[in-house]
């Protein structure tokens, strides 16, 4: 356990002010230390940094207006001693810092902790900090706490490397009120009654993860444990009290082991992480997040009515399923930077829909995924406004503005026509190869089509550089000349862009339906 903050001498605060203010002075020189996560510094880190390991412990208080404390230890590998650069944007900016024994009186700057490399080694390197979290990452309540770090707010709970391709090793350890139970993305290791009596709960290392999916929950829940086949279990914690919705949780099992056993087969993957359990949250901010072992959903979407729709039941096992794809398309696969970040929605999307079809036979899939998707793509597209379905994005900070009717609503219909265009065997066999290739690390949009480019005769690359990295959609035109129907494309804002894709089409007359495809 790393030292507690302490308060210093009046000559050691001032020395920390001047610190922070010179650091502030070089911020504004150093494109690096910019606010936010820059594309550079993402670049720089990349190169440098490796094997990257954090040691974290958190004293959680039961009262919701009592402050977190943080400590953590990172521990990573350089092979020449350069400046490191941690992303911290905390509301209390006094920290304690020691670097490889050295203790460094510094601030943020910029929202980052910088490093001089007169700190720094050739090999392992250690950084022991102590820290108070921003709650703008602690969701709170009475009896009640949690994280959610996507995108980019990992920064605001501990001093970390805040960027999807830095993927880290994660031991946590958490002090929670005893009547706390505590959830994270790995097991519980050890459990112990302190004299306080208060808990403190250790969990295993977990698998290679992103900073964004990095999760603990803490609080008062109730919990249910489920097995299928063998060793296989999971866990539900919730804090429902209606008996009729706590009555759902065996089908809500149900629902996430057929989606665990179907994305196995399809994948030829085994679950890639050691758990899969799930909060059921009061009011959470969206219809799930995909943190391994943690995994969070809405209570609304989760828990039905007494009488509920089919829609609601679809909604939900769709839910399930689409979180469920996204531990190997996202977590065990994850986008380099979140310019992609439309890859995972868009995969998660597809197998979630594979998964929930034999499950619901009475509903018109085609019809819902028509009215579910081309209108908004329409709308959207075909407007001067409209941009490219991968965006550029130089700053993680500005992450939120690459989501939109573009990535929810076109990239659907683009993954449906790859996959049309190959064939679903291929698209398969791709898709395993992919996984295979980028096992726990990171991949962009360019690798996959690589791969799949070879399961193919069709030019995907040129495919891809139109649907994928241009804004817009061709203008279509039929008519009737000497006979002949003349089908043409054109491009709406006078590039010359052609987009290949296969187009199928009906001929119908007056007296008769005639119907031909042309390929």
């Amino acid at each position: 356990m790393i030292k507690k903050i302490r308060y210093r001498s009046f000559l050691l605060i001032v020395g920390y002010l001047f610190s922070v203010a010179c650091l502030g002075m070089e911020s504004t020189k150093d494109p690096l230390l910019t606010p936010g996560v820059s594309r550079e510094l993402a670049k720089f880190r990349k190169t440098n940094y490796h094997h990257i390991r954090y040691e974290l412990f958190f004293s959680l208080p039961e009262q919701r207006t009592q402050p977190v404390n943080g400590q953590v230890t990172i521990r990573l590998d350089m092979a020449y001693p350069h400046p490191v650069i941690l992303d911290f944007r905390p509301e209390d900016q006094l920290l304690f810092c020691e670097v490889n024994g050295r203790e460094l009186s510094s601030g943020t700057t910029g929202e980052h902790l910088f490093i001089p490399a007169d700190y720094i080694q050739r090999g392992e390197n250690s950084i022991e900090i102590s820290f108070i979290p921003s709650d703008q990452s602690l969701n709170r309540r009475e009896e009640l706490m949690y994280t959610l770090l996507v995108p980019d707010r990992a920064r605001t709970l501990f001093p970390c490397f805040d960027q999807p391709d830095l993927k880290s090793l994660y031991t946590l350890s958490l002090e929670v009120p005893a009547t706390w139970k505590a959830i994270s993305n790995s097991p519980v290791m050890t459990e112990e009654r302190h004299s306080s009596g208060r808990n403190v709960i250790r969990f295993r290392q977990t698998e290679p993860l992103s900073t964004y999916l990095f999760s603990f929950v803490a609080g008062e829940f109730t919990e249910e444990t489920y097995q299928r086949g063998g060793e296989r279990k999971i866990t539900i914690y919730h804090r429902e009290t209606d008996p009729k919705k706590v009555a759902q949780c065996p089908e809500i099992a149900s629902e996430v082991f057929d989606a665990l056993e179907w994305l196995e087969a399809y994948t030829q993957i085994p679950y890639p992480f050691a758990k899969y359990d799930l909060i059921i949250l009061p009011g959470f901010q969206y219809g799930g997040m995909e943190h391994t072992g943690a995994t969070l959903y809405n209570d609304r979407r989760m828990f039905l009515n007494e009488s509920p729709t089919l829609d609601e039941r679809l909604g939900r096992s769709a839910l399930v399923a689409h979180e469920t794809a996204h531990m190997w398309f996202g977590d065990y696969v994850t986008m380099e930077w979140f310019d992609d970040v439309w890859t995972k929605e868009v995969f998660a999307n597809y197998f979630a829909s594979l998964i929930v079809e034999p499950l619901y036979p009475d509903v018109n899939h085609r019809l819902n995924f028509i009215q579910g998707y081309i209108p908004g793509t329409y709308a959207e597209d075909r407007t001067s406004g409209s941009n490219s379905v991968k965006q550029e994005l130089d700053n993680l900070a500005n992450a939120g503005l690459v989501y939109g009717n573009i990535i929810y609503n076109k990239s659907p219909v683009v993954m449906e026509m790859l996959v049309q265009m190959i064939g679903k065997e291929n698209f398969k066999k791709g898709i395993q190869e992919y996984l295979d290739e980028y096992a726990y690390g990171n991949a962009d949009w360019s690798g996959l089509i690589r791969i799949l480019d070879s399961y193919t005769p069709i030019d995907l690359q040129t495919w891809s550089q139109a649907w994928i990295y241009e804004k817009g959609m061709p203008e279509v035109k039929v008519k009737k000349e000497n006979g002949h129907w003349m089908i043409t494309q054109e491009d709406p804002f006078d590039r010359g862009l052609v987009w290949p894709q296969l187009l199928s089409y009906q001929v119908y007359t007056e007296k008769e339906k005639k119907c031909s495809r042309w390929i």
